[in-house]
């Protein structure tokens, strides 16, 4: 491929990325068809399932994945439910016999 080519692939690359960020981010598209002598319009809507397997497919082509998110922090609610479960399992019940 000479230098044009790459040059052309490159900007082809870049306006791909950037087409797709600005649909996830905002939406599709979409012509609203006429009523009556209204002119059509567009709209924005969520993007659609196909747009999000293409952003996903050009994040996977290009070597990008997500990390694995940063273990959060417990709650003390769940901190409490810990420390019971560790003290009932270091706790001897007695037994009692009749």
């Amino acid at each position: 491929m000479n230098a044009a080519d790459d040059r052309e692939m490159r900007s082809l690359h870049g306006e791909l990325a950037r087409e797709l960020a600005d649909r996830v981010k905002n939406g599709d598209e979409i012509i609203v068809p006429a009523a009556g002598e209204a002119p059509a319009s567009t709209q924005r809507v969520k993007a659609s399932a196909a747009t999000l397997n293409v952003a996903r497919a050009f994040l996977k082509d290009n070597g990008i994945e997500a990390e694995a998110p940063a273990p959060r922090k417990q709650t003390p609610v769940q901190e409490l439910e810990d420390a019971m479960a560790d003290a009932e399992a270091d706790t001897e019940f007695p037994t009692f016999t009749h």
